[in-house]
């Protein structure tokens, strides 16, 4: 019966230790209609528990710009006559995601991308990339809870449509397979015991 026990106990241990963490993606979609089009001084969205504040800026002196929601999702308005599109034309604008606790960056859906539109990101503060619009979607693995999209040249524009991140204060949730495995350890035990 100690035997039993001990082996139970080491195997729950390690199977507990072992258990991957399943996070759930949470996308946020900034092209629906639950967003009303026009320019905001900030958008406050909770998307699965989640929230995200969006707001806009001039870099460098952090002056505070409009969030400008449109049917293609998210840009920037910095006055009359601008494009209403993340840019560089004019002041140099930035877009900003602030997450009340750290998330995982997975993907962002870009719209309105012309050929040869390049974009940067900060995370926390520090830039992360400058470089050419690759695709519309684009793939991260980026940790921090403060992201900033701005616009590298003057013919640089675009909108983010959508964002994807991993909250990664979830809890762990085992795999199927995993509790699959830990069922049949516990029968082929249970199985062992009752033949003796």
């Amino acid at each position: 019966m100690k035997r039993f026990v001990a082996v139970l106990c080491l195997t729950c241990c390690s199977l507990f230790l072992s258990w991957p963490v399943l996070a759930v993606p949470i996308t946020f979609d900034f092209s629906t209609n639950e967003i009303t089009n026009g320019s905001h001084p900030a958008l406050y969205i909770q998307t699965m528990g989640l929230n995200v504040q969006v707001s806009a800026s001039e870099d460098p002196h952090q002056t505070p710009l409009l969030v400008h929601k449109y049917t293609g999702g998210l840009g920037v308005d910095s006055g009359s006559g601008d494009s209403k599109m993340v840019d560089n034309s004019g002041p140099d604008e930035l877009l900003h995601f602030l997450f009340a606790k750290e998330v995982r960056l997975l993907q962002v859906i870009f719209s309105y991308v012309d050929s040869g539109d390049e974009y940067r990101l900060l995370v926390d503060g520090s830039l992360l990339l400058s470089e050419a619009i690759p695709s519309l979607v684009v793939n991260y693995a980026a940790n921090g809870s403060r992201f900033a999209f701005g616009a590298t040249d003057s013919n640089d524009d675009y909108r983010i449509q959508q964002f994807t991140v991993d909250d990664l204060s979830a809890a762990p949730v085992p795999e199927p397979s995993t509790w699959i495995l830990l069922l049949v350890g516990l029968a082929v035990l249970a199985g062992r015991r009752g033949f003796r």
